[in-house]
Order: structure tokens, then sequence, then C-alpha cells
């Protein structure tokens, strides 16, 4: 058993908690820019060993996060328009200025961790901000959280074939019973939220 993914988890799951209850929107909007910022390190630190992703525009955005409810809306979504091809330029320019050193496929993994993180966590501060956001957030901490640790209880009792060697702790059997589990949560989840609206 890992003790340090149990402690970091029972530490963990009461501030992001506590957070979530009782922190107001700018200090959730900061909190999650960290987390960002920490989940970003460990996706691009995931494939350094053979690329050198562009880290600092990622994490750049990431800081971006933590004014999302301070600038007025319409600047956050005219800056959103712009985001995406302005990333896209940087990232050019850098496999040009660098004469090559930084490679195109360096400049995709730098995309890919901006799109598959940050885009996934921009939504939460977003959605805590919106009517009955508490709510949502508390689904869908439950679904991540509660299908992460299925996920790896399984795959320590039962895995036998390893997933990626880009996370070599990860085997075949956790991740299906980690999809398994959060198929089922969801449908738990929809079923009693369908039978309470009927009462």
């Amino acid at each position: 058993m890992n003790a340090k993914r149990i402690i970091s988890s029972l530490i963990g799951f009461p501030i992001v908690a506590l957070l979530l209850i009782y922190g107001n929107q700018i200090v959730i909007d900061i909190a999650f820019s960290a987390i960002a910022i920490i989940c970003l390190h460990e996706f691009y630190h995931a494939f350094k060993k053979k690329n050198n992703p562009v880290e600092w525009i990622g994490y750049a955005i990431a800081v971006l996060i933590a004014f999302i409810h301070i600038v007025p809306t319409e600047y956050v979504k005219n800056s959103l328009q712009l985001l995406l091809p302005t990333v896209m330029v940087i990232l050019f320019l850098s496999v040009i200025v660098t004469d090559m050193k930084t490679t195109v496929k360096d400049m995709m993994i730098t995309l890919l961790g901006i799109v598959y993180i940050l885009g996934f966590i921009v939504f939460i501060p977003m959605l805590r901000g919106a009517n009955n956001g508490v709510y949502y957030i508390w689904y869908i901490i439950f679904i991540a959280w509660g299908t992460d640790i299925f996920a790896y209880f399984i795959g320590k009792q039962f895995g036998k074939h390893k997933f990626s060697k880009i996370s070599p702790n990860k085997s075949v059997e956790g991740c299906i019973a980690g999809a398994v589990r959060c198929c089922y949560s969801k449908l738990i989840i929809y079923t009693c939220t369908e039978y309470y609206c009927r009462i």
C-alpha cells in the first residue's frame, strides 16, 4: 500500500472540501490556479526524458485562472477566443527561434497539456461561481476522486498488465476498474436524482 498516496488523500480531501465550502470565489480561483500549475508540472515532467515542452507558456496561462472572476466577463470571453491562436503562434516561433531545438513534438505536448489540464480545471472555479455551483462541484469530486481511489486499489490488488511507459505504475486492470466505477457512479447519482425529483 502506498502510504504517501493515502496520507496525501487524507490531508488533501479535507483541505479541498473546506476550500469549496467556505472559500470565497477569489480564494477558490487562486487555489485552482495553483493546482493547475502543479498538475501541468506533473504532466510535462512525464515527457521530460525524451522531450522538452515549452513549460512557461502553460504556467503563464495557469496563472490567468486566478483572474477569471476579477476581469469583467466580456474581456474573459474575448481573451479565450484569442488564447489558442496566440499560443500556437508563440509555439511556432519557439520552434523557429531555437533552430528546431524545440521540436514540433515538444510544441504539441505543450499544447496538449494546456488543453487537457487547464481546459478542464478552469471549469471548476467557473462552475463554483454559477447558481447551485457548489452542488455540481461535489458531484465532480465524488466521481473523479472516487474513480481514482477505486482504480488505485483494484490496480494494486489485481493489476498484472502495465498500461503505459509514461505512467509505469498504472495497470490496464486498474484503468478498466476506474472506468466501470465512474459509469456506475453516474448511473446511481442520476437514478437517485430522478427518484427524488418525482417525490
